[in-house]
């Protein structure tokens, strides 16, 4: 028998089911687009070159898995909302890796049981679907060990679901999907955030069953500069690989291949179109967050980095050169070596005119005698006649204060920040910001200080913003506290 007649009996043998099971299991990414019918029957599958981007790469992590070869990082991927990132990455990840591997385990989580056990469902329905068990017959779950939250193949492969917070003791996993770790309506609860920091650090963190071969995914839209992901990239830059994907294109794009298949500017022009996206845009923190992937609008939340002028030095003697200065200094302290909290705060402003000019601002985590004897010393190199230190009046600043008052000829004053909340009384100085009338003078502190600002309310630090809107409030709006002299 010749080479042609052997191959052509060889293809009498492949059935149209046959040859799709192969393509499925070769390809992730062709798996999920069938998949994608099964599950959504009356939706249209909406493709994209960056789907297939992350098709492939979390392909690429489970066949080096199945081989044991040691992995680099961990994967981060930011993405908006509605554009099939939990149906990729919770619901036809797992079913596509038993389709090759049924041995491997996972646990799947979200921030709350509900949905966390609705993804698990929709991944066992595909597996229970007559189109998965036609192309891998092999797949089969257990049946004493098949329920909403978790259930095992009978080649001892297992799908444990959990929520965010949850115990899961004695489980392990070769992989671990984590897909919306927090609820947008509490990203600004410092509370739950540090829920999500603690359960990452005491319960997920040692849950590989090969820490140097298994993976962890997190797939997220951002919600705040302290979610996971800012926590994960801040604490652990190292460990992960950051896949970010704003719904508009511009430099936060990563990797930045992915910038070539971003259409007409936009990552998914059919489901996030312009239009949808000026709809979108007039509620600017969540677009930043959920839909760009950055913790505050560009150019500034509540405070823009355009409203300060940032001036020289001579500059400002200039401006100044026929007018009384006197620089006052405005601290918010926290007396932590702990760089998780907020670090203390300083900052030396003027008031001349109708312009509040910031000289300079310090920040610095402290232990209460390193702070005291640092503000003994940094006061004098800026005080003139008529300075005053203000120092918020909680617990660690009057504290302060009182030993100041006993060591010190200092003029000191305790600021009472009342009932408000921070973002109420940071809204109560935006007039002044917003018409420029608070003047930056250069210095290596312009930079920090305009990100915090900016990202502000959603930023993992608030010390320079309380500081500032301290400064704003006693050199303007409580003018007649303005003018008091050293002894």
């Amino acid at each position: 028998m010749n080479k042609n007649k052997r191959t052509a009996n060889q293809l009498q043998g492949i059935t149209p089911t046959l040859l799709e099971a192969a393509i499925c299991q070769s390809s992730f990414y062709e798996f999920f687009k069938r998949a994608f019918k099964v599950l959504e029957p009356h939706t249209k599958y909406v493709d994209s070159p960056i789907i297939k981007y992350v098709c492939d790469r979390l392909q690429a992590e489970v066949e080096r898995i199945a081989i044991g070869e040691k992995k680099t990082r961990d994967i981060i991927i930011n993405i908006p909302p509605r554009t099939s990132k939990s149906l990729i990455c919770s619901v036809c990840f797992p079913a596509w890796v038993w389709a090759k591997y049924p041995y491997m385990r996972f646990i799947t989580a979200s921030y709350a049981a509900t949905l966390s056990t609705k993804l698990a469902l929709d991944g066992r329905t595909l597996i229970l679907s007559e189109w998965y068990r036609k192309l891998f017959p092999h797949v089969r779950l257990a049946e004493d060990a098949n329920n909403k939250t978790s259930y095992e193949t009978t080649a001892r492969g297992a799908r444990v679901s959990t929520s965010v917070g949850g115990t899961i003791t004695g489980m392990g996993a070769d992989i671990i999907v984590i897909d919306d770790p927090q609820k947008p309506d509490e990203a600004e609860s410092d509370a739950k955030v540090e829920d999500v920091h603690f359960w990452w650090d005491n319960t997920i963190e040692n849950r590989l069953n090969n820490a140097e071969v298994g993976l962890r995914i997190i797939v997220m839209q951002r919600l705040s500069e302290e979610d996971l992901t800012g926590y994960l990239l801040d604490q652990y830059p190292e460990q992960f690989d950051h896949i970010c994907i704003p719904a508009e294109l511009n430099e936060d794009v990563k990797p930045a291949e992915l910038k070539q298949h971003y259409r007409n500017g936009l990552f998914d022009p059919v489901r996030l179109g312009h239009s949808r996206l000026e709809v979108l845009k007039k509620k600017p923190y969540k677009y930043a967050g959920q839909y760009m992937q950055a913790p505050a609008p560009s150019g500034g939340g509540m405070f823009k980095k355009s409203s300060f002028k940032v001036i020289s030095y001579e500059e400002f003697q200039q401006m100044t050169a026929t007018q009384k200065v006197t620089w006052h200094f405005f601290l918010d302290t926290a007396f932590t070596s702990n760089k998780k909290n907020d670090p203390s705060a300083i900052v030396v402003a003027a008031r001349v005119g109708n312009i509040v000019f910031i000289r300079e601002v310090r920040t610095k985590h402290f232990e209460f005698p390193e702070l005291l004897k640092y503000i003994k010393e940094y006061v004098p190199k800026f005080a003139t006649p008529g300075s005053r230190v203000h120092i918020e009046g909680k617990a660690s600043g009057q504290s302060l204060i009182q030993q100041l008052r006993e060591s010190t000829m200092f003029n000191l004053k305790e600021l009472q920040p009342g009932k408000e909340s921070k973002e109420d009384r940071a809204y109560g100085v935006t007039d002044i910001v917003e018409s420029m009338r608070v003047v930056l003078i250069e210095g290596a502190y312009v930079q920090p200080f305009l990100d915090q600002v900016s990202i502000f309310p959603n930023g993992k630090n608030d010390d320079m913003v309380d500081a500032m809107v301290y400064a704003i409030q006693e050199l303007v709006t409580k003018s007649k506290s303005f003018y008091y002299g050293f002894s």
